[in-house]
């Protein structure tokens, strides 16, 4: 597909809803949520703790519904590199398999405070380490798309300033101002 040809629109977020639990005890996370990503765009997603980036992006994946939320309204629509647009919100679960790594992903990381012992978080990495090497875990995480991976956190900590770093550039670039 010549680059002319290609699709300018990659990802269409329209009225998108997310909750957790059900009746009186339903709280909704996200609500009526519309956002979009053209090609050779970078979106950020920026917000306080609790605000619903990860939610937003684990709807968009279609993974919030392993962690016990739902979309409840909404439609999500990506367009992959094979020009193809897949309605995720109604695709299959081998559709959103062969999407997952291929045409969307994102990355997650259990961070302790400053100031956990060096011991405890040796201790925890150890054992996600281990975890995620079970058979059954790493076939789980990788059914649903994911690449299991550990780092020290000096090789963690490496990582963040890069990202920092190419994120900064782009928000400054982009002369985004934070409030």
């Amino acid at each position: 597909m010549n680059e002319p040809d290609r699709p300018r629109r990659l990802l269409d977020v329209r009225g998108l809803c997310v909750s957790f639990g059900s009746g009186a005890a339903e709280l909704r996370a996200v609500r009526s949520l519309d956002l979009h990503l053209d090609r050779g765009e970078t979106l950020a997603v920026v917000g306080e703790s609790g605000s619903g980036k990860s939610v937003t992006s684990l709807a968009i994946m279609r993974l919030v519904e392993y962690g016990g939320g739902r979309i409840t309204a909404g439609e999500i629509e990506l367009t992959g590199r094979d020009g193809r647009r897949t309605a995720i919100h109604q695709a299959s679960d081998d559709d959103m398999r062969r999407l997952r790594g291929a045409d969307m992903s994102t990355w997650y990381a259990l961070y302790v405070t400053t100031g956990t012992p060096p011991d405890v978080v040796a201790r925890l990495q150890t054992e996600l380490a281990r975890v995620i090497k079970l058979p059954d875990v790493d076939a789980r995480l990788k059914g649903l798309g994911g690449e299991p991976s550990t780092m020290s956190p000096a090789q963690f900590a490496d990582l963040n300033r890069q990202e920092f770093e190419r994120f900064g550039k782009l928000i400054r670039d982009a002369k985004i101002k934070l409030d």
